[in-house]
């Protein structure tokens, strides 16, 4: 009884490591996955405002701080013939004062796939 256990023990040990499959060598043997991972859509990767405000928002506050967030809120604009979005923060303002001083963060964004063309912020 205790050979035929092992027996089966191997069989199933002979088969399961056949059949297995290794992820890890697969992917280092495809070393251009990560080419083909890239989505495209006839929209591009950033199809609207609010898609764009959020990249830019995003980049915007790590490489500026959360401060930046006070020049929402942000527009977007399509430009160079529907390829680029334009992003531009606003002037923080009061009800006592209207507009003060200071100046906006503004970036450039491919619509087609999100690639980030500058940034700058406004003195």
């Amino acid at each position: 009884m205790r050979r035929l256990f092992l027996l089966v023990l191997l069989i199933f040990h002979i088969l399961m490591t056949s059949f297995a499959v290794d992820y890890t060598k697969s992917e280092s043997k495809d070393s251009d996955i990560g080419s083909r991972l890239i989505i495209s859509s006839s929209e591009g990767l950033v199809p609207n405002e609010e898609v764009a405000i959020k990249i830019a928002e995003a980049i915007l506050v790590y490489q500026y701080g959360e401060d930046v967030i006070e020049n929402r809120p942000f527009i977007a604009e399509l430009t160079e013939n529907g390829t680029v979005w334009y992003v531009k923060g606003t002037f923080p303002h009061s009800d006592e004062k209207g507009y003060w001083g200071g100046g906006v963060p503004h970036i450039k964004i491919a619509k087609a796939d999100g690639k980030i063309i500058g940034f700058i912020h406004g003195e």
